[in-house]
């Protein structure tokens, strides 16, 4: 019975059979079934792929599923492939996928022997794998009986009637001669080919003899299309060749054959120029894709512009050349008409320049002469009508010298003959002093003035000045003349890469008409308003111009009657403002500490009022630029100190700084103080002086230590850890002095037990505060001067030297490397701020906060550059009072 896919233990079990002959009886389940005496053995043997590159590894051929497990149980087989069917063994064999299989020995034979063995060869089997498996019939429990007749059947049977049982199962017949039905097929497939052939040929034929008949029409049709396209060609102007790969004239139209006949028959042509023409006929463009080429050339009285193509045949794919001269001689013309014209105009420009240059020199001249000579006048006259009269006479001067300022920018304008002076200013400093001018103006016109100035950082900004309050003057200015009553606001908002300020007053106003034209020169709104309030009509005209030219953009907003807004934006770059490092201030104005905030300038919270910065009375708005103004008098500028009475003090104050220029600016300061002051330049060095003071009783000892916090070695804060931890010290009073942050200073000295701290840049009032509150004094009978006023010239000359070999050391330590640029910047930056070198106190602080970012290197050179400024200034005030 065939299986057809089912189980057969499962069809003996349910009785579809009696019983399964030719089983592995080692594997039968005995609790299910039973099994008959040995029947013989199943023979397997071992084969090698003939695929040279098959992967290493063992399959089994197995079509019952009943045999493979003999061959698990070897360790080595545990995972081999498992194969039911032997076509599918051979596939692998083919495909690399297995090198050796184990498979039915008599399945080997049959294969083998008939025809076969090309897709393997038999191999050695291993030594330790047996092939032969026992053989028995399979039945199920209840059939004892049949068992019985089988194993009595199977005992008298000889082992050579089983072998020749399997043999004659296993029996290969080999077959010799001719299969007719096989001929037949052969010959009928040969007839039908046949006939394919004849058929396809026929077919062919007939394409050929329509393609040739077709091809014959094409040309025919090409040559009617080329002769007409001749003739078109000989009708342009343009004279056109067509060459080959070789300069063989493909075509030509009349015009260009009339003008290559010229250029050999002319004899009054150069023979530079027919050398050319002939040279651009024979040239082809050198590539071997479509591309173009464009030349000029003359021709007696006639210049072409020659231009080059090459053109790919659409079908032949042959590569052509075609020349194109365009005569250009009409253009010619033009063009030398224009140069003589543009020449005339660049003249007559200078001649332009020439005058207004004149009229600038002769016109300014008398009227900066007229001005100064009545303001001389003003101060000499004594009635009121007269000085009244003068200042009039004043106004119309200067209205007369703006006038003449806006001709001539204007005609500088007009000829795009303007240029940007584009540089580094302080907005602050730059727009304050413009406003303030017309604040006062705006408040005699009995008009209300209100300046809304965000607070920001960004100080340092990049433009040309000069053109911006030249913009805001005239806003001002037409803002002034318009408003008659109420007030004009002025706002100012300046961020990091933008300036913008606006101009809103309460004046007259204007129309959408006037709106049309205002930026046209030398209109006004109307004729009553020329005659009303004068003018030349230019100022708008420039703004918009100034404006377009620095690609900025300007708005305006006006209704008649209710008055006017104009905005103004300008790109620009900028730098904030770094104010940190300043001593705490006090304010009583919320303006003023906004800003001071925006600074970020610490804040006397403590109320001790050192440092006191208030808004100008003078004025009736907060300009930022008159803050920064008292900032840089009360924290950085070193104020003399006035004093009623001059007194020396008891006690010495140690000064420890390694900076020599810190040194000798204390020593002088605390020389005018009257203080015995002793010096150290290091934390190290400090120690010694106090122990040498304790050791000698006839030396005074000490009642305050002033250290510097960055030094080398022994920094002030581990100075003072040394000293509280003795306690021959313990008692002495230490002050840090730095100009570092005052929030992270004053916390961090606390900790280590100092007693305040002096920040840089200090003057004599706090070194006498200091004094009053740590050292005992005695008063003296002759009154000092001022330090700063009355050093020797000896001591003039000792400053200068230490100046120059304290800044010359700064200087090789930087291009060194040996200290860190962060610590050499910070302590320049003290050291200037107490000498109140401003801009190298500056270019210290950028250096210090550069430090680790990408503009490092630009500010150390720029930190270089402006030491030796100082060093080689220096000692040439040296060199010539040692030569006076």
């Amino acid at each position: 019975m065939p299986t057809n896919g089912r189980d057969v233990d499962l069809m003996l079990q349910e009785k579809m059979v009696d019983l399964l002959p030719a089983r592995n009886i080692n594997l039968t389940d005995k609790k299910r079934f039973i099994t008959t005496r040995t029947l013989g053995f199943l023979q397997y043997g071992f084969i090698e792929s003939l695929n040279e590159r098959a992967k290493k590894s063992v399959a089994i051929l197995d079509r019952s599923g009943n045999f493979y497990p003999h061959f698990l149980e070897h360790p080595e087989y545990e995972f081999a492939a498992v194969y039911r069917e032997f076509d599918c063994l051979m596939k692998a064999f083919e495909d690399g996928d297995i090198s050796h299989a184990f498979v039915n020995q008599s399945l080997i034979d049959n294969h083998y022997y008939g025809g076969q063995g090309v897709k393997f060869k038999p191999a050695t089997p291993p030594n330790d794998m047996p092939l032969k498996i026992k053989l028995g019939m399979e039945l199920r429990k209840d059939s004892e009986f049949l068992r019985r007749v089988l194993n009595t059947v199977l005992k008298i049977t000889t082992d050579a009637e089983l072998k020749q049982l399997m043999d004659r199962h296993n029996k290969v017949t080999v077959q010799y001669g001719v299969d007719k039905e096989t001929v037949v097929i052969w010959a009928l497939g040969g007839v039908c080919l046949l006939l394919v052939a004849v058929l396809i040929y026929i077919v062919r034929t007939g394409h050929l003899t329509r393609t040739i008949k077709r091809k014959e029409y094409e040309t025919q049709i090409r040559q009617k299309q080329n002769k007409w396209l001749s003739s078109v060609l000989d009708q342009l102007p343009n004279k056109i060749l067509i060459s080959d790969d070789n300069n063989k004239q493909i075509l030509a139209n009349k015009p260009f054959i009339n003008m290559l006949s010229r250029c050999n028959v002319d004899k009054s042509i150069p023979d530079d120029e027919r050398e050319q023409v002939l040279k651009l006929t024979r040239e082809c463009v050198n590539t071997d894709s479509e591309s173009s080429e464009t030349s000029l050339c003359s021709l007696g009285d006639k210049h072409y512009r020659v231009r080059k193509q090459t053109l790919l045949h659409p079908e032949e794919g042959a590569q052509y050349c075609m020349t194109v001269f365009d005569d250009i001689s009409e253009l010619k013309q033009k063009e030398t008409a224009l140069k003589a014209s543009n020449l005339k105009a660049m003249q007559a420009i200078e001649a332009r320049e020439h005058f207004l240059a004149v009229v600038s020199h002769e016109l300014r001249t008398p009227i900066a002469a007229m001005l100064g000579l009545m303001e001389l006048l003003e101060q000499d006259l004594e009635r009121s009508e007269s000085k009244e009269l003068l200042k009039s006479a004043m106004q119309s001067a200067e209205r007369l010298q703006l006038h003449v300022n806006d001709i001539l920018d204007f005609s500088k304008i007009d000829a795009n003959q303007l240029q940007l002076d584009v540089h580094a200013g302080n907005v602050y400093q730059e727009l304050g002093s413009t406003l303030r001018s017309f604040e006062k103006a705006i408040e005699q016109k009995s008009l209300m003035f209100e300046l809304n100035w965000t607070p920001t950082p960004h100080a340092l900004v990049v433009l040309d000045w000069l053109r911006v309050n030249q913009i805001i003057n005239n806003l001002l200015s037409n803002a002034v003349k318009f408003t008659e009553y109420g007030k004009v606001i002025v706002s100012v908002h300046v961020s990091k890469n933008q300036l913008e300020f606006s101009v809103k007053d309460t004046g007259c106003g204007m129309s959408t008409a006037q709106l049309a034209a205002l930026f046209q020169p030398f209109v006004q709104g109307d004729k009553s308003i020329s005659r009303r309030f004068g003018g030349t009509g230019l100022g708008m005209s420039i703004v918009k111009s100034l404006v377009d030219i620095m690609e900025g953009s300007i708005k305006v907003e006006s209704q008649k009657e209710q008055g006017t807004t104009i905005k103004v934006q300008l790109p620009m770059t900028s730098q904030p403002l770094d104010l940190t490092a300043l001593v705490p201030v006090y304010t009583e104005s919320n303006q003023v500490q906004r800003w001071l905030n925006t600074w970020q300038v610490t804040l006397d919270e403590f109320g001790s009022k050192h440092h006191v910065v208030e808004v100008d009375p003078h004025y009736s708005n907060v300009y930022p630029d008159l803050i920064l103004q008292k900032l840089n008098r009360n924290t950085t500028t070193q104020s003399p100190l006035e004093l009623t009475e001059a007194y020396h003090w008891d006690g010495r104050v140690l000064v420890v700084d390694d900076d020599a220029i810190n040194r000798l600016l204390f020593k002088r300061q605390f020389e005018k103080l009257g203080v015995n002051c002793q010096l150290a330049a290091s934390g190290i060095e400090a120690i010694e002086v106090l122990e040498q003071a304790q050791s000698d009783n006839t030396i005074t000892s000490f009642s305050l230590v002033i250290t510097d916090c960055h030094m080398p070695d022994m920094d002030g804060y581990q100075l003072t850890k040394a000293l509280k931890a003795d306690s021959k010290f313990a008692s002495i009073p230490v002050v840090a002095c730095t100009a570092e942050n005052s929030r992270n200073v004053i916390e961090k000295a606390e900790h280590n037990g100092m007693e305040t701290v002096l920040f840089k840049p200090y003057n004599l009032g706090d070194l006498q505060a200091l004094c009053e509150q740590y050292l005992s004094r005695a008063f003296n009978s002759e009154r000092q001067e001022d330090w700063l006023e009355d050093y020797s010239y000896e001591e003039k000359l000792e400053m200068a030297q230490v100046i120059c070999e304290a800044l010359s050391n700064d200087i090789a330590l930087i291009q060194s490397g040996e200290e860190s640029l962060k610590s050499i910047a910070h302590r320049i930056k003290g050291s200037a701020a107490a000498l109140n070198l401003v801009q190298l106190g500056y270019v210290a602080m950028q250096c210090e906060s550069s430090v680790g970012s990408e503009q490092e290197t630009q500010a150390r050179t720029a930190l270089i550059n402006e030491l030796e400024t100082i060093v080689s200034t220096t000692q040439q005030w040296l060199e010539m009072s040692e030569s006076n």
